[in-house]
């Protein structure tokens, strides 16, 4: 993730100086930083924030994707089912709180149906936005986010 963040860094803030014109202190900030060898203590911070910075602009820039592809919206099976999904997987978040973190993995089926699967466990250090994947899995609940319908899973397991 941190690559990906880094060519996020690159992409986002090269170009003309007319593109750069509006950025806020933080992000000025982040461009200089990201464009470091190397870095000391005191701006490690900064450079580390840059990661969930990348992965909220990854995971909104794939949702606009999603929502202007006419994907068909539904839940897929009943609740307690235990079957294999198999699809892209379109978002990863993680969330820290005192119990420990949460990862998020969202998966979009071939059918373009979403499947959302929770952990506190990281689930696989192969898996990245945009990696196929296959897992069977338990559905836990049916649920909607932002108009899409999607379904949540739980204990799932890698194929």
């Amino acid at each position: 993730m941190a690559q990906q963040a880094l060519a996020w860094a690159k992409e986002r803030f090269s170009g003309p100086p007319a593109k750069l014109i509006g950025l806020s202190d933080y992000d000025h900030n982040l461009r200089v930083v990201s464009s470091l060898a190397s870095v000391k203590a005191k701006q490690f911070g900064l450079l580390c924030s840059l990661i969930p910075a990348a992965q909220r602009a990854l995971n909104k820039q794939a949702e606009r994707v999603a929502q202007t592809v006419a994907a068909p919206s539904a839940h897929i099976g009943k609740i307690g089912e235990r079957r294999t999904f198999a699809g892209k997987v379109v978002g990863i978040n993680t969330f820290n709180s005192e119990w420990g973190a949460t990862h998020y993995f969202k998966v979009a089926t071939s059918d373009g149906l979403v499947v959302v699967k929770s952990s506190k466990v990281w689930w696989a250090d192969d898996i990245d936005r945009g990696s196929e994947v296959k897992f069977l899995a338990t559905i836990k609940k049916h649920g909607e986010f932002r108009d899409g319908l999607e379904t949540t899973v739980n204990r799932a397991v890698k194929q």
